[in-house]
């Protein structure tokens, strides 16, 4: 039996995710800039030119487009109203802001506060369209939940490959956030409303730590 254009497409995609993670999670670096570098090219460059050069196919069909603009903002304030709540809980009531090792640098320069915060952006922008948004929408098919879960399973393992199996409390917040992200993705159909959300809750977490933390 012969497999459909579409099987086809799926399983192509899905050696495409695998070889994607193997290389940005095991690809040598030696500091950050290259780490970036790293899963630039291979966690977004590399599939849009897999989806526009092989598939011959539009990016929007990835999320990577406005999709359902008043489903996605409405949920996105919804979820955002959620971790406000959480971290000023979080703030008043527990020691977990302290686990938060951000630099020095970032405290006493609002230059680097503000680079540190771009750095940021990035890395979330990356992670956003390749696990909410390439992965997601492969795996789509079998339903907006096996898709939420797909992503996320895939994204625990590449943050486990990358910090060498630690798993602390950022890594279970990390985690929480990309079910959170999934879930907006699966309402909206675009991955906009999910780097918003989770670009502005990082800036909310870091900001924090910076000004409660001593």
């Amino acid at each position: 039996m012969t497999l459909s254009i579409h099987n086809k497409q799926f399983w192509m995609s899905n050696a495409i995710i695998v070889a994607s993670l193997l290389a940005a999670a095991f690809f040598p670096t030696e500091n950050a800039i290259q780490s970036l570098i790293s899963d630039s090219v291979f966690l977004v460059i590399l599939p849009i030119f897999f989806v526009k050069f092989l598939l011959k196919g539009d990016l929007s069909e990835y999320g990577f487009s406005l999709g359902k603009m008043l489903r996605g903002s409405l949920w996105m304030i919804v979820l955002l109203s959620g971790i406000v709540a959480g971290l000023a809980a979080v703030i008043h009531y527990t020691d977990i802001l302290a686990r938060f090792a951000v630099p020095l640098s970032i405290r006493v320069s609002f230059l680097m506060f503000l680079l540190y915060l771009f750095v940021t952006g990035v890395y979330i922008f990356i992670f956003e369209f390749f696990f909410r948004g390439f992965v997601f929408f492969v795996w789509e098919k079998f339903g907006g939940m096996k898709a939420i879960a797909m992503q996320t399973l895939l994204f625990m393992l590449f943050l486990v490959a990358g910090s060498h199996g630690k798993v602390d409390i950022l890594f279970l917040i990390a985690i929480a956030m990309a079910v959170f992200s999934g879930f907006l993705v699966a309402q909206s159909r675009s991955i906009v409303y999910s780097f918003l959300f989770s670009y502005i809750s990082a800036i909310l977490g870091i900001a924090s730590a910076v000004l409660f933390v001593k």
